[in-house]
């Protein structure tokens, strides 16, 4: 039998309402690349996402989820309403890093933002492992968490999707089970133009930002944002896969953007909130010399969506507190 545990806030309520009374609901995207946006989705749209996800894991009323992310973003919302769908137990808790942390219930499925499942690992590793199907989404899984997982022998569902797609289209087993390749689910198929793919939702394209190598009409590998990607003098680095490299040299909040440049046309930029010291032989280790950071900039935060992507386009000017030598 559908139930809601709501534990925090109406507006989760107040979603269930507007789903069910065919008023739909909106929701604004979280601005990581640019100005957010705001969309709005019909209850048919809505159910034929839900009911996508509830076949593809087979979730249906004797389901018990945990709602652990922000209900504001698509991947919140949808789990309200794949519940009401799939006539399910839906918990619902405040979002925070370890949502896990003294919690003694057992679930069947879990939605969780990628740095949710870093700290899980951490401190729950043996609560994850119990939990049937887990659902990551809202940005990439680095490859030290795709290590930790297979250490602990976890297999978790890594989703690509975006707000504009209401929520995940295609999915791909990572950890243990590590696979590169996603598989659409049903009534979903992919094109490919310049690079670029295309999602076939059935009644619209949606055109994405993504570089990706098409495998068929229903598969494919996802390669970078091609507006990620730096071209620094005629070289193009993926910023994504920057960062990743750097991950285990910096295991403080960072990231990578770009600046214009009369010479490179755009350099490369590491935000950083804290001083660090490392040499440049050490980072060729890891690095092409292309790949080194031309400035770094010391902030006081970098700031993060709900689902704790990097925001990399706002004003940083009042967050930055000081300059440190360029790595060269």
């Amino acid at each position: 039998m559908f139930t809601i545990e709501s534990l925090h806030s109406t507006e989760i309520q107040q979603i269930a309402h507007d789903y069910r009374s065919g008023k739909g609901i909106s929701i604004q995207t979280s601005g990581s690349t640019g100005k957010p946006k705001m969309y709005h989705f019909t209850s048919d749209e809505l159910r034929a996402s839900a009911k996508r996800t509830n076949a593809f894991f087979d979730l249906n009323e004797q389901t018990k989820a945990l709602l652990c992310i922000s209900h504001r973003t698509i991947g919140g919302a949808m789990m309200v309403i794949r519940a009401i769908e799939g006539n399910f137990h839906l918990r619902s808790i405040p979002p925070t890093g370890n949502p896990l942390q003294g919690n003694t219930d057992q679930y069947d499925f879990m939605a969780l933002a990628p740095n949710q499942l870093v700290q899980s690992l951490q401190f729950n590793a043996q609560k994850l492992k119990q939990i049937r199907t887990l659902l990551i989404g809202g940005g990439p899984i680095v490859e030290s968490t795709c290590q930790q997982l297979q250490k602990e022998m976890i297999t978790v569902w890594h989703s690509y999707g975006m707000t504009e797609t209401c929520s995940h289209i295609a999915l791909r087993k990572a950890g243990y089970q590590n696979e590169s390749t996603y598989q659409c689910l049903e009534g979903i198929e992919v094109q490919q133009q310049n690079g670029r793919l295309g999602i076939d939702m059935g009644d619209r394209m949606v055109w994405t930002n993504d570089l990706v190598e098409l495998k068929t009409n229903k598969e494919f590998t996802w390669l970078g944002r091609a507006d990620f990607t730096i071209n620094s003098g005629g070289i193009k680095i993926q910023i994504e896969d920057l960062e990743k490299k750097l991950t285990s040299l910096f295991p403080f909040p960072f990231c990578i953007w770009k600046e214009e440049d009369e010479t490179l046309g755009e350099k490369l930029v590491m935000l950083s909130e804290e001083k660090f010291e490392v040499s440049k032989e050490k980072l060729l280790t890891l690095l092409s010399k292309y790949e080194i950071p031309k400035q770094v900039y010391l902030v006081s935060e970098i700031l993060k969506s709900e689902l704790g992507k990097p925001l990399r386009q706002p004003t940083y000017e009042s967050k930055i507190i000081g300059t440190l030598e360029a790595i060269l």
